[in-house]
Order: structure tokens, then C-alpha cells, then sequence
């Protein structure tokens, strides 16, 4: 059901695809009025082929912004815009992350993907793994702190990592799509992860679903901080 809100390594080789090699999306059913198939390496399957693995803070993003919580912390990051750090397109890739902060090790299980949360616009994207679904919930505020509305799909992909005290994981990754309100919308796409809005400063955060186990198992629903960005009149235009 669509809802709305208000350092792996196969994950961050994905992400190196996404960032260092992507080209300029094609529409692909705005003018052909054809909707593509949905990718085959969806959230429609257990997502265990590749593990996750934690990583010293140090060797981190600088740019996370963490979340509270004493025991795990979740933390996003915007990684990039898509292609390039200066490709004006109203992408934006943001990185999705858990800290051990406990003094000691933990297991940790929650929702995770590979690829790459695609938005659902119209749009074809040249990443090798994609999904239309989301592995966290995402929240959007305005430069006047007011919430901006974008409906999203979640996936039921898990994963487990051991973090020892201190250590990061990167266990999604996912975009972001500006466009400017009042644009058509194409037919057939539901236009998820798509946030309608004007030019200025927005704030991006999200919540995890995730357990933890030292011997007892505990569930939270964790907040990540706030990661910003900025949309212009460029980002707009395409």
C-alpha cells in the first residue's frame, strides 16, 4: 500500500554506478504514453545475496546526520546528486545509516536493498538495481519548516549486520525527485519519492524499522537527523 508521510559493499559499489556513471534520465513514458516494466530486482524478494558490513566512524561520510538513541543511531546523508555533483536534474541520492553507539557489539536486523529507490516519474534510470520502493520513511520540511508531502512505497527486504561499539553501515540508499507544483502529471506513474514544491532550502530525513540482539532483542522505530538541500529553478526545469 502507498503510504505518505510527512558501508555495505555491494551497496556502496552500487552507489559508485550511481554517482560516478550515471547520464541524464530518459523519459521514458512521457512521450511514447508507454509505461515501462517495473525493474526485476525489486523489493519482491528477499534481498541476502549480499551481506552487510560495518565500518569504523572514521572512514564514514562526514555529512551524516545522526539521529538520537543510546544504543543504535540512524543517520542520512546526502550522498550526491545523480550523475553529478553539478548536474541541476531535481535528483537527489541520499544514504541511509545505523551507528552502534553501545559500548557493546550488536546484531542488527532491518529493512535493506542493494540498489538503488527509484522514483516513480516517468522516467527511466540507468542503475544496474533499482527498486520503486523505499527501505525507510522519508520526511520533507520546507525552508519554513513545513511538511511536504510525498507518497512512497515500502519494501520488506531485511538484512542483519554485527556493528561493533563505535562502527556505521550503510543499509539503503534512495532518491529524491523535485518538481516544480502544478506539472502534469504522465499517466500511469503514481510518483513516488516525487516532491513537488518551488525554489529554496528543503530538509530530507527519515525513519528505520530496526531491531537489535546482545542477548536480549529489542525493537525502535529510529529518526535519522536532517540532511539539506538545495532546489533551484535549473533542478526545476527539466
Amino acid at each position: 500500500m502507498r503510504q505518505n508521510s510527512g558501508f555495505a559493499t555491494g551497496i556502496a559499489g552500487m552507489l559508485f554506478a550511481v554517482t560516478a556513471g550515471a547520464q541524464a534520465p530518459q523519459r521514458d513514458g512521457a512521450n511514447q504514453g508507454v509505461v515501462p516494466p517495473a525493474p526485476a530486482a525489486g523489493a519482491t524478494r528477499r534481498n541476502t545475496e549480499t551481506p552487510l558490513r560495518g565500518t569504523p566512524a572514521s572512514r564514514a561520510p562526514a555529512n551524516i546526520s545522526w539521529g538520537p538513541g543510546h544504543i543504535v543511531q540512524a543517520g542520512v546523508a546526502m550522498y550526491n546528486r545523480y550523475g553529478s555533483p553539478n548536474q541541476h536534474t531535481g535528483l537527489y541520492v541520499f544514504g541511509v545509516y545505523l551507528r552502534n553507539v553501545a559500548k557493546s557489539t550488536l546484531t542488527v536486523r532491518c529493512p535493506s536493498f542493494d540498489g538503488l529507490s527509484v522514483p516513480s516519474d516517468a522516467t527511466g534510470y540507468t542503475t544496474l538495481i533499482q527498486s520503486f520502493s523505499t527501505f525507510s520513511t522519508p520526511h520533507i520540511r520546507d525552508s519554513k519548516g513545513k511538511p511536504v508531502p510525498v507518497t512512497y512505497k515500502l519494501g520488506t527486504d531485511e538484512k542483519s549486520v554485527t556493528l561493533r561499539p563505535g562502527e556505521v553501515v550503510m543499509v539503503s540508499h534512495w532518491m529524491l525527485r523535485a518538481m516544480r507544483s502544478g506539472t502534469r502529471k504522465a499517466e500511469g506513474w503514481s510518483y513516488d519519492l516525487v516532491a513537488f514544491g518551488t525554489t529554496g532550502t528543503y530538509r530530507v530525513g527519515c525513519d528505520v524499522k530496526v531491531a537489535w540482539s546482545d542477548g536480549d532483542e529489542a525493537h525502535s522505530l529510529l529518526h535519522t537527523g536532517e540532511a539539506k538541500i538545495e532546489v533551484t529553478n535549473d533542478d526545476l526545469a527539466y
